[in-house]
């Protein structure tokens, strides 16, 4: 923590390789509890930086590489429109798109902000989780991991590139994973055939696919459950989840949200069949 309220990151090296993968939000509200669930929405796919105060949230943003900023408007220390004005300053070279929240039971402040060459999205609080995150992935382009999802079909050239215990547990979980497998599961089948060791095959599968065995797994449930959303409107999305083999309705959803950047509901009826 740097100051009461604001969350940093180390980017001098130490940070993690998968984090340096991740885009960064930064996320200035005087709210602790609304701070709390963004970074529970956010989380899983981006590093989130916070800050309560408006003085802190900008020296932040003017010293990490951030990608997205989602500001409330009414801040101690340095009101938000203030930020927005700075941000048209020299000192950005490159500009940050800005969502902008507010509480104002008026909203002509709010307005006048969404006219800002930066401002890429406005909301009302109490914030629709849903819509604003489908928002921050329309502005950081995430959609994209649906096309360079695992699940995409593998083309032949590549398929025999692999070698024969990943291919094993590719072809043994494309035919069982509507049943409740794990990679325990997997492993157990392929070093029964071939010998290697669990971890020899764990650590083969991730190299080659760039995949853990559990995210492919679980994309093959997802886009099964994605087809099932656009064409059976009977089905409830909470009972989706058993049929495919995820272990609970939480895994479901949490599985769901990290593939598509959407809640299920969300997902059928943005895409679902009239």
């Amino acid at each position: 923590m740097t100051g009461a309220g604001a969350k940093v990151f180390d980017i001098s090296g130490v940070a993690s390789a998968d984090s340096r993968k991740k885009k960064n939000i930064l996320i200035i509200d005087d709210e602790e509890s609304l701070l709390e669930s963004l970074e529970w929405l956010l989380s899983d796919d981006f590093n989130v930086f916070k800050a309560t105060d408006g003085k802190k949230g900008f020296d932040l943003l003017r010293n990490l590489p951030i990608d997205l900023l989602i500001l409330d408007l009414k801040l101690p220390g340095m009101g938000g429109t203030a930020i927005l004005e700075n941000i048209k300053g020299p000192s950005f070279s490159e500009k940050v798109p800005v969502i902008v929240i507010t509480a104002h039971s008026t909203v002509e402040r709010a307005e006048i902000c969404a006219h800002h060459m930066a401002v890429h999205g406005y909301f009302r609080k109490p914030l629709d989780a849903d819509d604003l995150l489908e928002r921050v992935m329309e502005i950081l382009h995430e959609d994209k991991r649906i096309k360079d999802s695992p699940t995409n079909p593998f083309k032949p050239a590549f398929f025999n590139k692999l070698s024969d215990p990943v291919k094993r547990a590719i072809e043994f979980i494309n035919n069982h994973y509507t049943e409740p497998i794990k990679p325990k599961d997997v492993a157990d089948h392929v070093c029964a055939q071939v010998c290697v060791s669990k971890k020899y095959l764990g650590k083969k599968f991730k190299t080659e696919l760039g995949h853990r065995m559990d995210e492919y797994i679980n994309s093959l449930r997802v886009d099964e459950a994605m087809k099932l959303l656009c064409e059976n409107r009977d089905m409830r999305p909470s009972r989706m989840w058993e049929p495919l083999g995820f272990s609970d309705i939480c895994d479901f959803f949490r599985w769901f949200k990290r593939r598509t950047g959407i809640t299920p509901t969300a997902y059928r009826k943005r895409y679902g069949a009239s």
